[in-house]
């Protein structure tokens, strides 16, 4: 783990050598990836424009072509570069990416050979450069301590598992009415403060 977190510095510094801020102050975007998957069949096409923004959750690279796995909360899409389209200094770029990194991308929408939904980038940028490597892809974070204390780890690992848990929480306790201090049911009450 030390070593890849002394990769990541190493290509934090190379985007900052390259004059690439990897922490920028404004992001741009025009659409959520849900938003963009519900109306998928109807804006795809090469003249529609879309800006997603998301943490990097996959990323292979082919040659002079790269695909990448985004997630934003709401859905996740696969992006597509092409060194043709983005230029070969800006497409070298995209070895320094690392998984977890976020990246704001535009262009527009196409369905792959494969059938998958695809944003065929025309341009890209980083948004926030990760120097920790995310939890195991296929185990996940398993150790229920890390689990309950690092939360924030727990829904990078396990995502979508997680998030249901913690809204069907979030409205277990918002729908528990309100119950007097003196009443039998102050156990329940109590729990309500404790939060």
């Amino acid at each position: 783990m030390a070593d890849e977190r002394e990769i990541r510095l190493q290509r934090l510094q190379a985007l900052r050598d390259q004059g690439i801020n990897p922490y920028p102050n404004a992001v741009e975007r025009t659409h959520t990836i849900t938003e963009v998957l519900k109306h998928f069949d109807e804006w795809a096409g090469p003249d529609g424009s879309y800006t997603l923004v998301g943490r990097i959750r996959l990323l292979r690279e082919m040659g002079k072509a790269a695909f990448a796995k985004i997630e934003d909360g709401t859905g996740s899409i696969q992006v597509y570069f092409r060194i043709n389209d983005l230029g070969e200094e800006v497409y070298r770029s995209i070895k320094l990416l690392d998984l977890g990194d976020f990246i704001q991308v535009s262009g527009f929408l196409f369905v792959t050979r494969t059938g998958e939904r695809t944003l065929h980038v025309k341009q890209y940028r980083i948004l926030a450069k990760g120097i920790r490597p995310l939890p195991e892809k296929f185990h996940g974070l398993e150790d229920k301590e890390i689990r309950q204390r690092k939360r924030y780890l727990d829904l990078i690992a396990n995502g979508e598992e997680v998030k249901q848990v913690f809204l069907t929480r979030s409205r277990t306790i918002t729908a528990a009415p309100a119950v007097p201090p003196r009443s039998p049911y102050c156990l329940l009450a109590g729990l309500r403060r404790a939060r």
